[in-house]
């Protein structure tokens, strides 16, 4: 039998116009890129996105075309530059809208107002188009122009309740956890959004706060945490009524989640302690946060007798837990290896990089990457002359005024 042609890849009919900054949006449209949207990113002319000036950079050498963080969220997209403050950039972009069916920016709601680059100013006579908006705060009420960085967003979304020790100050997750899960939340709206669409629905704009995406990742945690009281008293003890977090071991640490009831009786029966199962006072999750202190001193003494991999043998149990990899460990980890999560791709001028892969897999549309992030407005020529039909010497203006 012949081998099966693979199928388009699962995103291949999108369009998407990526007008954000930053990681949020960038990782937005990454995910959908990487499943086969076309994206086009559209940076300011000169300095481009300020995500170019991160870094890291190969041999701690800042260059704006080779920031390992610009590099990794825009694989597989298309580059361009356009002023969108120029009043001749947004008659440009307002061309461009009629070629995209999805449209992905940041801009601060008064800003985007002011500029004339909101949904509300540039959907036109158009009902199919599906707009997303991140901003910090979203779109209304009191904190809508506020600034906030990853520091800001976990602190108001309570997540530094769940982090650092009981007796220390709270501590914030590392990297920028908030960014990333915005981003994820915007793929997964404007993708709920484009099948309403194909299913007989209209356009929408998306209001997305940054905030309100990280806080329902850790609903429990953030709304019982966030009323009066002394923090102390409930930090790093995990979800409310659960033995939950991590956990040193005999050589290094666990993550121990055990959130229902039967969970809860077959944790104590996999470590040899079936009577607690049955204890009144652990009865209900109220009891068992009650007594807290006591359940986590019992789990700790008994982790820190067993190794990771003694330990990782409750999930045969049906108990969830993680094993914790060290950071020396994480490239070459067991499980990570399996999946192929890493993946080596050539960065010109660099050599080979490792980097996340697929987030994860489909079988008949796969994750891949096509081409490596754009250098800036490497992809004018292509989209203004072959998009919009503008002549070459129009671009030679263009770029002497600095719209692009």
């Amino acid at each position: 039998m012949p081998k099966a042609e693979p199928s388009p890849s699962a995103l291949s009919a999108l369009r998407v116009l990526d007008l954000s900054s930053g990681i949020a949006g960038g990782y937005c449209t990454k995910l959908l890129a990487d499943y086969g949207a076309e994206v086009v990113k559209v940076e300011a002319p000169g300095a481009g996105d300020s995500l170019r000036r991160w870094g890291p950079f190969p041999h701690d050498n800042p260059d704006a075309e080779r920031g390992l963080l610009h590099w990794y969220l825009n694989a597989n997209k298309r580059g361009m530059t356009l002023d969108v403050t120029n009043p001749a950039g947004r008659t440009i972009l307002r061309d461009l809208l009629a070629h995209f069916d999805i449209v992905v920016e940041s801009f601060p709601p008064a800003r985007a107002a002011a500029l004339q680059v909101s949904y509300e100013a540039l959907r036109g006579d158009r009902n199919d188009l599906i707009w997303l908006s991140i901003t910090p705060f979203g779109q209304t009420g009191p904190y809508a122009d506020y600034k906030a960085n990853d520091l800001l967003i976990q602190a108001a979304s309570a997540w530094p309740y769940m982090g650092g020790l009981p007796d220390r100050e709270p501590m914030k997750t590392g990297g920028f956890i908030s960014h990333y899960v915005t981003g994820t939340y915007g793929a997964l709206a404007v993708l709920a959004a484009w099948l309403s669409l194909r299913s007989g629905g209209t356009g929408q704009h998306i209001d997305l706060a940054a905030m309100e995406a990280l806080q329902s990742t850790n609903e429990y945690a953030a709304l019982s945490h966030s009323g009066p009281g002394d923090a102390k008293e409930v930090r790093g003890r995990g979800n409310i009524g659960v033995g939950t977090g991590i956990t040193a071991c005999r050589d290094g640490h666990v993550g121990i989640n055990v959130l229902t009831g039967n969970q809860w009786e077959m944790f104590w029966s996999f470590i040899g302690r079936p009577e607690l199962a049955e204890d009144s006072r652990f009865q209900t999750p109220v009891g068992r946060m009650q007594h807290w202190d006591e359940v986590a001193a019992l789990i700790r003494s008994w982790a820190k007798e067993h190794t990771r991999e003694e330990i990782f043998a409750a999930q045969e149990w049906r108990i969830p837990l993680t094993l914790i990899a060290r950071i020396d460990e994480i490239l070459d980890f067991p499980q990570h290896a399996a999946r192929g999560f890493f993946v080596e791709r050539e960065l010109s001028g660099v050599g080979p990089v490792r980097q996340p892969g697929a987030p994860f897999q489909m079988s008949a549309s796969p994750w891949n990457l096509r081409r490596s992030a754009p250098a800036l407005g490497q992809h004018n020529a292509d989209i203004l002359c072959g998009t919009l039909g503008m002549q070459p010497d129009e671009l030679v203006l263009l770029r002497r005024r600095g719209v692009i």
